[in-house]
């Protein structure tokens, strides 16, 4: 009997050394997917400000020439007011781009790009407005026809376009790394006595080890 109560002991030892295993995996696991979440959360945010910023480039330029080509068509200077609010604009625009782009060296490169077809675009759009004041819409149309302004519009759409792909996949990236992995079980510890290969059908211990403490039937009647 002492032994039968030995191997009870043991047994309930074994069970509490395996609850407390998977309740600290648990509690780890726990840890992990809170970060993964906040990173998860933060890294979504970054994405879609990224590519809103680069989209608020594209809108103010489009508006900058919508009103170029609305003052070329009627020589009327009201038309250029979507042109002159996108220039006063554009350089907080582009501002807040390069302030988001801060620790991520592709976005600087895109946005040292879009820099430069901005400038461009709108060296052209401010010549062309020039000339008509001056001369009339004659005097401007050669500097549209270069279609120097359609090149530099293009290289924009492609560059907004590249940006808000690019902050896309690094925010699918982000999440594909954390997804949480299957947490191994654990193992417990075992104790001295017969912890392998036992079925815990008590009042039958029906162990398979060797160990001498391990009650059944034949020690029960010794």
């Amino acid at each position: 009997m002492a032994a039968m109560i030995r191997s009870i002991r043991w047994q309930a030892a074994g069970l509490v050394m395996a609850m407390a295993a998977l309740l600290t995996g648990a509690l780890l696991l726990e840890g992990r997917l809170d970060r993964s979440v906040t990173a998860l959360i933060r890294g979504t945010a970054l994405a879609r400000m990224q590519a809103a910023a680069a989209g608020q480039v594209l809108s103010a330029m489009q508006d900058a020439e919508t009103g170029q080509r609305g003052y070329l068509l009627t020589m009327r200077d009201y038309y250029l007011e979507p042109y002159q609010q996108a220039e006063a604009q554009l350089g907080a625009l582009l501002d807040r781009l390069d302030g988001l782009a801060r620790g991520t060296p592709w976005l600087q490169d895109e946005a040292a790009q879009l820099h430069a077809l901005v400038d461009a675009k709108t060296a052209e759009l401010n010549r062309t407005v020039a000339l008509a004041r001056e001369g009339g819409r004659d005097a401007a149309m050669p500097t549209v026809l270069t279609d120097a302004g359609k090149t530099a519009t293009d290289g924009i759409r492609r560059s907004v376009d590249r940006i808000s792909l690019r902050a896309e996949a690094e925010r699918a990236q982000l999440a594909d790394r954390c997804k949480p992995a299957s947490a191994p079980a654990p193992t417990p510890s075992r104790p001295p006595s017969c912890w392998a290969s036992c079925c815990w059908a008590w009042p039958r211990c029906c162990c398979c080890g060797t160990a001498p403490a391990c009650w059944t039937p034949n020690a029960a009647n010794a």
